[in-house]
């Protein structure tokens, strides 16, 4: 678990930095599972085409990484002034 936690925050890093994408990143353990873990990037696109887009980006990356995506989605929260697009995924944990 605590090594798929580090290898995601650095494959997740990388990915923001190569590309100077405007997101903010979370990796945690899901909750009482220890098959999985949850990735929550903050993407601070306001069109709603651009956040799928880039949802599809980091599917796209973290499939190349040989990660398996068990589920994923995207939404919309309010902050003071803008909207804010957060795509949850549950990631699989190598065995």
């Amino acid at each position: 678990m605590t090594r798929m936690l580090i290898r995601l925050n650095v494959i997740m890093r990388n990915f923001k930095e190569r590309g100077n994408y405007p997101m903010l990143y979370v990796v945690d353990r899901a909750g009482d599972r220890s098959d999985a873990v949850v990735l929550i990037v903050d993407i601070l696109y306001e069109d709603r085409g651009q956040a799928e887009e880039f949802a599809n980006a980091i599917l796209e990356h973290l499939s190349s990484h040989n990660i398996k995506v068990l589920k994923h989605g995207l939404d919309s929260y309010l902050v003071p002034w803008r909207e804010v697009w957060r795509f949850v995924a549950m990631v699989a944990v190598n065995q």
